[in-house]
């Protein structure tokens, strides 16, 4: 890419942008919903408004897709939404790109964006990420037009981008709170004192439309203190990791794919490691090699990255473990900014050329095998439910295990009635025998149990089930240990699973990321 004129940057940046359209939006429904997906839909199907605000996002999202689903509520559609926010992206990082160091810049940035995995992956989904993502490029944009060039068009931005983060996800205001402080660090171009009224009206004015969900956010936020918080993982950020999980994580290693594809075995020598040495090389040209007027670019991008990171570092080492690689989604913009400063910082023009071709088709094989890797370890509910609806028979009963006891007591009766995982299942009921089903809700059912969890979930589904079989439904990952106890204890934990089916194994059946078995409980 050189630095040309308007026009074939344009014409870049569409190309760059259908790309990103393609990667986003193909065979979007290949893969039924998974949990987090499905309480998307299920908010906005089966629940009021009321309910919204037991929900630890607020729901700026949620009310988009309720209008977005009036056309349809397939899975495609449900997705696309996220798709067509996530390619939104492209050209507001392009256009960040151009306010910082000119069309280059900005082009590069786009192209890494439109083939970075973790982004592309989270805008296959039906959430509110991409979302968040958008409107943190905007705002960024915002900060430095308007506090770079003194813009007010650049502080309305800021200001209507902050309070979209903020009404979109349940860390947004964070994000726009430290996009506030960011843009103390941005120096005027003409090199004056820039005045602080534009930037105390708009931080003022995106902090006034947040209040109305003050309240809503302080009981979520102490119920998040309080209850059961989804730990993260081994290795999940700070900065190392998270350079190398949102870019290089998926690729196998050169060793393995050698082996894999031509049968040479070159031991360890070619680890995956060597994947993120370009990326880690281009970034550090990008902070060693700026000149002196690009230097404040350099900064604000490097705390845009790191600020969140360590925020949410703290605040899980201080509070509850909420740092989950998803909600630092957002530093994806400064990162791809970084890698293309880093491209044009090269003095010849084949150099970028070739390093920036280089880095897209790592960024683009991480995409590759991102989705393949993601796509065996999505949650199975469309095939877990087909295989329910063909083997049970008349007078089982069905569980779908939660990943918590109780609900928030604030819910509706509503809100209480259909669980995510139930909810699911039934969406891929196509013959309506799983809406014909006896269903026992787990976190229903505790509203109303006074005695051990066992006791109770035993009773419930004895005088559900006419025939004493119950058709158990859960995901291996967490769930309270009273429920676990219960799928493992005896007499009749098991036994039947499978038949009718020809397996005669005990053995839950498992669909990727789903296990199902039948229990006998007479």
């Amino acid at each position: 890419m050189t630095r040309g004129g308007a026009r074939p940057a344009l014409a870049a940046l569409a190309a760059v942008t259908l790309v990103a359209l393609v990667v986003r939006a193909a065979a979007l429904g290949r893969l039924s919903l998974w949990i987090d997906e499905g309480y998307s839909v299920l908010q906005v199907t089966y629940r009021p408004f009321s309910d919204w605000t037991v929900d630890v996002h607020p729901p700026l999202y949620y009310a988009l897709l309720l209008a977005w689903s009036r056309a349809s509520t397939s899975d495609v559609w449900l997705r696309l939404l996220s798709a067509l926010l996530g390619t939104a992206t492209i050209p507001a990082v392009y256009a960040l790109g151009a306010r910082l160091a000119g069309r280059a810049v900005g082009l590069w940035a786009a192209a890494f964006t439109a083939v970075t995995w973790f982004h592309v992956w989270h805008s296959r989904e039906a959430r509110m990420y991409p979302l968040l993502v958008l409107a943190f490029a905007v705002a960024l944009w915002g900060i430095v037009a308007g506090a770079r060039d003194g813009r007010a068009a650049g502080w309305a931005a800021y200001a209507l981008a902050g309070a979209v983060m903020a009404w979109s996800h349940g860390v947004g205001l964070y994000y726009a709170l430290i996009l506030a402080g960011l843009a103390l660090v941005v120096p005027r171009e003409d090199g004056r004192r820039w005045s602080w009224r534009p930037w105390l009206i708009a931080t003022a004015a995106m902090l006034l439309a947040y209040v109305p969900w003050l309240p809503v956010a302080f009981q979520t936020t102490r119920r998040i203190v309080d209850r059961y918080w989804i730990p993260p993982a081994a290795g999940d950020p700070p900065v190392f990791t998270t350079i190398h999980y949102f870019t290089v994580a998926p690729i196998l290693g050169p060793g393995r794919i050698l082996r894999g594809q031509l049968g040479v075995d070159v031991g360890a020598l070619l680890g995956p490691w060597l994947w993120l040495v370009p990326i880690l090389a281009v970034l550090a040209l990008a902070c060693v090699a700026a000149r002196p007027q690009e230097r404040w670019m350099v900064r604000v991008l490097v705390l845009a990255f790191l600020a969140p990171i360590g925020l949410f570092t703290a605040m899980s080492l201080m509070v509850r473990p909420i740092l989950l690689p998803r909600i630092l989604l957002p530093v994806v913009v400064p990162l791809v900014l970084l890698l293309a400063l880093g491209v044009e910082a090269l003095p010849r023009r084949w150099a970028r050329a070739g390093a920036g071709t280089l880095v897209a088709l790592i960024l683009l094989l991480g995409t590759f095998y991102g989705i393949r890797h993601n796509a065996g370890q999505s949650e199975a509910w469309r095939e877990a439910s087909r295989y329910v609806q063909e083997v049970a028979r008349p007078g089982d009963a069905l569980l779908v295990l939660s990943s918590r006891l109780q609900g928030d007591p604030r819910a509706s009766a509503r809100a209480r009635a259909l669980s995510t995982g139930e909810s699911l299942m039934l969406r891929y009921d196509d013959s309506g025998r799983l809406r014909a089903m006896p269903r026992v809700t787990t976190q229903r059912l505790m509203d109303d149990c006074r005695g051990e969890v066992a006791a109770c979930l035993d009773a419930a589904l004895r005088t559900a089930s006419a025939t004493g079989d119950v058709w158990v439904v859960r995901r291996p990952g967490p769930v309270p240990p009273e429920l676990e106890a219960w799928v493992a204890q005896g007499p009749g934990a098991g036994e039947g699973a499978g038949q009718g089916t020809g397996q005669g194994t005990g053995m839950p059946r498992e669909f990727r990321s789903l296990l199902v078995e039948r229990r006998r409980l007479r």
